[in-house]
């Protein structure tokens, strides 16, 4: 089996570290002079392809300062080639080949949620300037990551409420949420707009939030520069926290794919 993964981050060096153990045959993009002629001609021999974990949107790839221009070699993959990434978009969905992202893989999403998890607690430790017993918490999204938090903050006995659109024991409903006064930290992990203008505007007392969703999607724009806001928007989570560990469950998920494919 062979791969070419481009490294955005100490979690992707982990993986790649973790499938040269496994024995694949890997080359490794860090940078701009890393994707040579001789590389891009040698596209039809990638069994897959493990971009950055957000993906691409039109063919480029941010790496470091650099934008590397793929459309050209992507499109020249093997037709039984796997293209691998973390966020799903229309253009990797478009390409000839199989698409694959990390979040259809249970696995990987249970393991991931755990370290997100705690990445959320290093955020909330690093940048809020009280005690975290000085605050009440609302967690948007009983997903895998919202529900994962919900357990760690219950743990430390801090005041918690987990707030989803579904109808969901002990989960608060998002549109009684969205009528009252919040906690004083707003935990977004929803991957949509949720946290609206028309929301933010009933709000009483100053917030902070926290968002991990992708892109910062979850915020209204207008909403992150208000007065009474404390905008944090998070980096990688996972990569911040335990970046070997997130590599792993890379390599494990990048094994159980090309094995079944």
């Amino acid at each position: 089996m062979r791969g070419i993964i481009f490294i955005s981050d100490q979690r992707l060096s982990y993986a790649a570290d973790y499938l040269r153990e496994a024995g694949i045959s890997l080359t490794e993009i860090c940078c701009a002079e890393d994707f040579t002629s001789d590389v891009s001609r040698e596209a039809d021999t990638f069994d897959f392809v493990l971009l950055a974990i957000r993906g691409s949107d039109d063919g480029t790839l941010p790496l470091g300062e650099e934008i590397l221009q793929l459309d050209d070699f992507l499109h020249r993959l093997k037709a039984d080639a796997v293209v691998i990434s973390g966020v799903t978009t229309p253009y990797e969905q478009s390409l000839p080949c199989e698409y694959f992202c990390f979040q259809t893989d249970p696995s990987f999403v249970a393991g991931n949620s755990k370290i997100t998890a705690e990445g959320i607690l290093k955020i909330l430790l690093d940048r809020t300037p009280k005690s975290l017993y000085a605050y009440t918490y609302d967690i948007l999204g009983a997903g895998n990551v919202g529900t994962r938090l919900n357990i760690l903050l219950n743990r430390l006995e801090l005041p918690v409420r987990l707030i989803d659109a579904r109808d969901l024991p002990d989960v608060m409903k998002f549109a009684d949420w969205a009528e009252s006064e919040p906690a004083d930290v707003i935990i977004n992990t929803v991957p949509v707009e949720t946290i609206t203008e028309v929301i933010v505007t009933q709000w009483k007392k100053p917030k902070i939030i926290v968002d991990i969703s992708s892109r910062e999607a979850g915020t209204a724009d207008s909403v992150k520069t208000k007065k009474d806001i404390t905008y944090i928007p998070t980096p990688p989570l996972p990569g911040l926290v335990a970046p070997e560990t997130a590599g792993k469950l890379i390599q494990e998920m990048i094994i159980r794919k090309m094995t079944k494919s």
